[in-house]
């Protein structure tokens, strides 16, 4: 007679029975070590936290990880929203049937080191905060017919080291916060199908050295802080996304190659958004790029060269755009019509200003070349005058006070 510790679980969802999920899981991993034979069958109708359950736990043969049985059948009668309160779980099987993950289903079970997906498996949604500050978990494989993945789903997974997609995977959207601060996290290859990444998604994933994205990619919206302050080396922006969010890639060091997929649908460059990338040495701004946002590419100290793709249709450079880089000379092209203040302050390297042929420029912002070789009186065309130069009273000539940046 052997004893078997029950800690390994399917979930078989029934339409209207999902909530009930998080609240019975603490009634099934309670049950601890029964005296049964290898092959014995359980079989009970219990209550629950006012949830009736019908549990039956298949005890086979194969042993994983020093006696964990090979599954555990979980069927919900009746079901209500709530958490899922036991932290003694080590794996956990979804079965096929499965269709969704609720809300903070296993937030915090700190013992959970496994999660698996039967083949062929429906899921559609990954619930918010679901997997949350789970420290044992090292790895996960996303079923493809997910859908979602919601806010904070794997944040502080602190061991996770491997997340991958099934191929042809129909995720769409990944929610904001979604694997903050997974410190083991090497690399992410997300699949076509995504469309939007969420505020903050990568944030705090220090081994995060690439992230790549399949092709062709629909991705179109990269979120605020994206991945900020990780040691991503290199990125590729796909073709298809449109708008890049605030500080997405700000205070990422290591940053050496930025690109963008011929025909770039950009329009936006947000705020910040490569603040102190201090290994960026030039960038290419696409065609369709209609705004470069304040303080974009403040304090890149390596970067020399600023291009802008033939045809540019950019309109506004806000303020303090390209402040404190190394680049030595530009060309504006016709399309702009506004500088923001203090745009290219405290450039040194910069001596050259250029604008081309039908140039629409029609204002100019305050202290333009402020602390740069080119101080002083220039000449802008269409009879645009400059603001008198006044003294940059901002700390750090530009760079944003600490409660603004998130990246120190």
């Amino acid at each position: 007679m052997k004893k078997w510790k029950i800690v390994s679980v399917v979930f078989t969802f029934v339409l209207g029975t999902l909530g009930a999920f998080s609240q019975v899981g603490a009634m099934l991993l309670s049950y601890g070590e029964r005296d049964c034979d290898t092959r014995s069958l359980l079989r009970s109708r219990v209550l629950c936290r006012g949830i009736c359950v019908e549990l039956s736990v298949n005890l086979g043969d194969n042993d994983l990880t020093g006696g964990i049985p090979s599954s555990a059948v979980l069927k919900m009668v009746e079901g209500q929203t709530g958490g899922f309160f036991n932290r003694n779980a080590q794996v956990v099987i979804f079965s096929k049937n499965t269709m969704i993950i609720p809300k903070k289903c296993f937030d915090r079970c700190r013992q959970l080191a496994f999660v698996v997906f039967e083949q062929a498996s429906q899921l559609k949604a990954i619930g918010s905060e679901a997997f949350r500050d789970i420290s044992l978990l090292s790895s996960i494989c996303i079923p493809a017919s997910v859908e979602s993945l919601g806010a904070q789903c794997f944040s502080n997974c602190q061991a996770l080291f491997s997340v991958t997609f099934e191929p042809y995977s129909r995720l769409t959207g990944i929610g904001p916060h979604a694997f903050l601060n997974c410190a083991s996290l090497p690399f992410v290859v997300l699949p076509t199908s995504v469309e939007a990444i969420g505020d903050s998604c990568f944030v705090g994933c220090k081994r995060l050295a690439s992230l790549t994205f399949e092709s062709p990619s629909q991705l179109r919206t990269i979120g605020s802080n994206m991945c900020s302050g990780s040691p991503v080396q290199s990125l590729s922006i796909p073709a298809s996304v449109e708008i890049l969010g605030d500080f997405c890639l700000a205070g990422c060091p290591s940053l050496a190659s930025l690109t963008f997929e011929t025909g770039s649908q950009l329009t936006r460059m947000g705020r910040h958004a490569f603040f102190r990338c201090t290994s960026l040495s030039s960038i290419d701004v696409p065609s369709r790029v209609e705004i470069i946002e304040a303080s974009c590419f403040l304090d890149c100290a390596s970067l020399f060269s600023i291009t802008f793709e033939t045809g540019s249709h950019l309109r506004t450079i806000g303020p303090r755009a390209f402040s404190a880089t190394r680049i030595r000379s530009i060309s504006i092209p016709s399309s702009v019509e506004t500088f923001g203040n203090s745009c290219f302050a405290g450039c040194l390297s910069l001596s050259s200003v250029t604008f081309e042929p039908d140039s629409h420029l029609r204002e100019v912002g305050l202290n333009l070349f402020y602390n740069s070789p080119l101080m002083g009186p220039c000449d802008f065309p269409n009879g645009v005058t400059p603001p008198a130069e006044q003294p940059d009273q901002s700390p750090g000539h530009g760079l944003p006070p600490p409660s603004e940046c998130p990246v120190q």
